[in-house]
């Protein structure tokens, strides 16, 4: 489905932003966000195709859109030849706020998901104010999650705090997880603050830990191996990318 047409303002001229699959698309680039949209339209560089596209692009970045197939397209009718600075501001009709996903809903799974790093829901709430002045209107849950997160693994790795580590990187594993995102990379930036924690504890053996009886075959095979801390930072078998359960729940323990 077409969403938008770059105008003349830019090198562009005439490539397509499409919705295809649950993703918004640019034309040669690839898939982009509900929110970079907006960032093409606030320099005048976009066409919107259709009367009430902009608002429904604006309820999916709002709502936390910017998800795989979350929301499906609200009927629409053509728009002619309306340029992107005649674009009217946001305001959803009520067939369109009813399409749209539990706002309420999204925000607290975040809020929960910042709490259980450790973080308050004023200061969610002020990131999210900070992001929304920074920006253009109010940001998607999740990004403001992924803010407080992502500043929260910074000051953490300046104080090598690993415990604080594997605990940031093991929630935005699964909360890409849950996303049906890629999750390996922080997962096994987890462990590996896990084995570093155990590193500076003076521990000099560690072994994998599975779940006897829940777990995939692959996983088993690394179970109950005994290894230095060096050779365990060198081999990093866990997280088991070929889990068979799609989230691998191996952890270290110390043998010494």
């Amino acid at each position: 489905m077409l969403v938008a047409t770059f105008g003349p303002t830019t090198g562009w001229v005439g490539k397509r932003i499409t919705f295809e699959n649950g993703t918004f698309v640019l034309e040669d680039h690839g898939p982009i966000r509900a929110t970079d949209v907006f960032d093409y339209e606030r320099q005048g560089h976009i066409v919107w195709a259709m009367s009430g596209m902009r608002a429904w692009v604006s309820a999916r970045a709002q709502a936390g859109g910017d998800l795989v197939a979350d929301l499906a397209v609200s009927a629409a009718q053509p728009r002619g030849g309306s340029t992107a600075d005649e674009a009217e501001p946001v305001v959803l009709a009520s067939d369109e706020v009813q399409a749209a996903p539990d706002a309420d809903h999204l925000r607290d799974k975040a809020v929960r998901a910042a709490m259980s790093i450790g973080l308050s829901e004023e200061a969610f709430a002020g990131e999210e104010r900070a992001l929304a002045a920074a920006g253009d209107g109010v940001p998607a849950p999740r990004d403001v999650f992924l803010s407080l997160a992502k500043k929260s693994v910074v000051d953490a790795e300046q104080r090598n705090d690993w415990g604080r580590l594997q605990l940031l990187y093991w929630r935005l594993a699964k909360w890409l997880h849950e996303e049906g995102r890629d999750s390996l990379q922080p997962a096994r930036l987890a462990r590996q603050a896990e084995l570093r924690g155990y590193a500076d504890q003076g521990v000099g053996q560690v072994q994998v830990l599975d779940l006897d009886g829940d777990s995939c075959t692959t996983c088993l095979q690394s179970g109950g191996r005994g290894m230095s801390v060096a050779d365990a930072l060198k081999r990093m078998p866990i997280p088991n990318p070929s889990c068979a359960h799609g989230w691998c729940r191996c952890c270290w323990v110390a043998i010494d």
